[in-house]
């Protein structure tokens, strides 16, 4: 009740503890709101240039918006920012704007004075966009040679060589195994993906020969949520509005596509794990 007495000094207890409420049951492995749960290592990129002035005390009191406190770790910058963007929300716009977009996309509201707003997320995934400063041009694309798919393609191959060689040919199961070799490749055909990047927008598109551009998708830089360097190739988290529904593509990187595309994307705001 002490905490909206007063609207503008950014402590307020019930939105400090429902903050780590919304937090810890996640953590705790109960059901989490699915776009939370997606989000939230957009929302931590985000929120990491303002976390590591507090923890590092580059900065002092007065020349922080947020108060040392969310330096104890980031379950409490969590807590702190959000006490911060329900009640003093222009200052984080104004020194922090990636946060403040990310925070508004995580909670799907905004305040102003004693008004909120709610369903802002496509808003806010625009207004957020203009404020990364972009990838340079490349293009991914899955490789069948490279995939998953090639490996038992090429055992299944080998087992219809296998069945000829021996003289099968016209037996039932050397059919069979001739129609899975093709419905292997089908699948990868159809399952797989092409993305391009270019400034602030990307390039989806599925399908490769026979389904080329079966589906076709262009997002904001801002949509896309996630980079994991996996050892067959990269896997690419990306929200899209009009679904709203979080989709998650695997490509093989071109040579020589490494470490500078891993900054940029950093720079980004994209989370980055390997």
């Amino acid at each position: 009740m002490k905490g909206y007495e007063i609207s503008d000094d950014n402590l307020n207890l019930g939105l400090h503890e429902f903050s780590h409420a919304l937090r810890f049951n996640g953590i705790k492995g109960n059901d989490q709101d699915y776009f939370i749960d997606h989000y939230f290592h957009k929302w931590m990129a985000c929120a990491s240039d303002a976390y590591r002035e507090i923890k590092n005390n580059r900065t002092r009191e007065n020349d922080t918006i947020f108060r040392k406190y969310g330096g104890t770790n980031l379950n409490e910058f969590l807590s702190v920012c959000i006490e911060h963007y329900f009640e003093s929300p222009g200052e984080i716009k104004e020194k922090y704007p990636l946060l403040y977009y990310a925070t508004g996309i995580l909670l799907n509201q905004c305040s102003s004075g004693d008004r909120t707003k709610v369903g802002i997320r496509s808003e806010f995934f625009a207004e957020q966009n203009k404020f990364l400063p972009g990838i340079t041009k490349h293009t991914m694309r899955s490789h069948f040679l490279r995939h998953w798919t090639f490996k038992l393609w090429g055992f299944v191959s080998a087992v219809l060589i296998y069945n000829i060689a021996t003289g099968n040919l016209r037996n039932p199961i050397t059919l069979a195994i001739f129609l899975m070799i093709i419905s292997i490749y089908l699948w990868y055909d159809y399952n797989a993906v092409k993305i391009e990047f270019g400034g602030k927008e990307i390039q989806i598109e599925k399908g490769s020969i026979l389904f080329k551009n079966r589906k076709r998708e262009i997002i904001v830089l801002s949509q896309l949520i996630s980079l994991r360097n996996g050892d067959e190739g990269w896997d690419f988290i990306y929200y899209n509005i009009k679904d709203a529904f979080f989709h998650q593509e695997k490509v093989n990187p071109p040579k020589g596509v490494n470490e500078t595309f891993f900054e940029e994307c950093r720079c980004n705001k994209i989370a980055v794990s390997r």
